[in-house]
């Protein structure tokens, strides 16, 4: 299994940078469990994920707590799911998510640990946490050979990591290397976004 990753991210423009990056590798038949509290920026980095996988307005990328589910058309197709309003991993499947996963699409679930039973174990759990006014700590953790493909190349996808100052642990990515529409927009965001390996078990 891949070692956990975790991303300093200091901006929403740096949240969205992150998610665009995920969202260029994917496939289809990923399943992403997204978990966070409120404010911690689920909703804008799945903006970035959706705009990365080809979706071009972020407008239509919305947090599906009132409708459950959005359905987004990209390179991929995307189901978002939102759980915070289900009773329990019953209403959750009640929704179709067995023939979503079977879809092929890839399907991201917010508050994932409400549900977090009936997620296929092969999943990439992405947490989000307020770790400043602006900063966010986003932790991604793969569980299986497909989630773990995936954690390698989101990292690896980045340029060379360069140390941050005093923070040997620490790892700084310089531009990455995107398609010139989206590298106008992420370059700078990119910049200043640090990554260290996490020990499983630990940070």
């Amino acid at each position: 299994m891949a070692s956990p990753v975790e991303y300093i991210s200091h901006s929403v423009e740096q949240t969205r940078a992150l998610g665009a990056r995920l969202g260029r590798i994917l496939t289809g038949g990923e399943v992403i469990a997204l978990i966070g509290p409120l404010g911690a920026g689920k909703t804008q980095w799945v903006k970035g994920l959706s705009n990365g996988a080809g979706v071009t307005d972020p407008d239509v990328v919305n947090s599906p707590t009132f409708v459950l589910v959005n359905e987004y058309a990209g390179r991929v197709y995307i189901h978002h799911l939102d759980a915070y309003r289900l009773a329990g991993p019953a209403e959750l499947g009640a929704l179709g998510f067995d023939e979503m996963i079977d879809s092929g699409s890839t399907v991201i679930v917010e508050w994932a640990d409400r549900v977090i039973s009936i997620l296929p174990e092969d999943r990439l759990t992405v947490t989000l946490e307020i770790a400043g006014p602006t900063e966010r700590r986003i932790r991604g953790v793969a569980n299986g050979p497909t989630s773990s493909r995936l954690l390698c190349v989101w990292e690896n996808r980045y340029a060379p990591p360069q140390p941050v100052s005093g923070r040997s642990a620490d790892r700084q990515f310089g531009a990455p290397t995107v398609d010139p529409a989206l590298c106008r927009t992420l370059t700078p965001c990119l910049e200043s976004i640090s990554v260290k390996r996490v020990h499983a078990g630990g940070r």
